[in-house]
């Protein structure tokens, strides 16, 4: 089984990356963001500042677990129910939730999580930090909180990998959004998948798999 794991700051269009592979549901079993569901559900509830680091804040205890049943489903074999054939997995996750549940744990030395395929979705700084001022200040209301921003966290998550001696993707989002087929395509050609065109056609729906319980920070960090 392949996996292929992203790393995303918020409103690098990580949705507009992983929609594609959507299209593929028989042979691409997509995890979005349980971290952010996870690690930031547990925070508010159990009292603490949303603009907090839920990792420095919060039990270890009660996190870790969660962090460690989060993975055993990442690495697990999934199938496609109508064929029973194994799905390659693509599991995308915020640079700053990852960043913080891979330090100070085995993860790093683990080959569960080094043989899977890196990539970095990135996107112009004066347009992400623009958007995530944005989506605080006018669409849910709250303090604009630079420590969000999650360029810091990108670039530490990348530099440790690359200290590891990783082959690493980076996919910038202007380019994915000008010219989706183009890079898809090799993007599709460095993991070793098949592009098909239905992956840049699709009908517009509701997407389950980017439903998650702690709504108020999914509006602010995706997109």
């Amino acid at each position: 089984m392949e996996i292929h794991q992203d790393a995303a700051h918020p409103r690098s269009v990580s949705h507009a990356f992983q929609r594609p592979f959507l299209q593929r549901s028989q042979e691409f079993h997509i995890i979005c963001e349980p971290l952010l569901d996870c690690i930031m559900g547990q925070h508010v509830k159990d009292g603490k500042n949303s603009d907090e680091d839920p990792f420095e804040h919060s039990n270890p205890n009660l996190i870790m677990p969660k962090v460690l049943s989060i993975f055993d489903e990442v690495w697990k074999t999934h199938y496609d129910e109508s064929s029973n054939k194994s799905k390659r997995v693509l599991y995308h996750e915020h640079a700053g939730l990852l960043l913080s549940a891979i330090s100070g744990t085995s993860f790093l030395t683990n080959p569960q999580f080094l043989e899977m395929t890196h990539t970095f979705l990135i996107r112009n700084p004066e347009k992400s930090v623009k958007s995530l001022y944005k989506a605080a200040n006018f669409i849910i209301k709250t303090d604009f909180n630079k420590s969000r921003v999650g360029l810091r966290e990108s670039k530490q998550i990348f530099d440790l990998l690359k200290g590891l001696n990783k082959q690493l993707i980076v996919v910038d989002a202007d380019d994915l959004i000008n010219d989706p087929e183009r890079v898809l395509k090799k993007y599709c050609e460095l993991i070793g998948e098949e592009y098909k065109e239905e992956m840049i056609h699709w009908e517009a729906k509701p997407v389950n798999e980017w439903n998650v319980r702690n709504a108020t920070d999914a509006k602010l960090m995706i997109q």
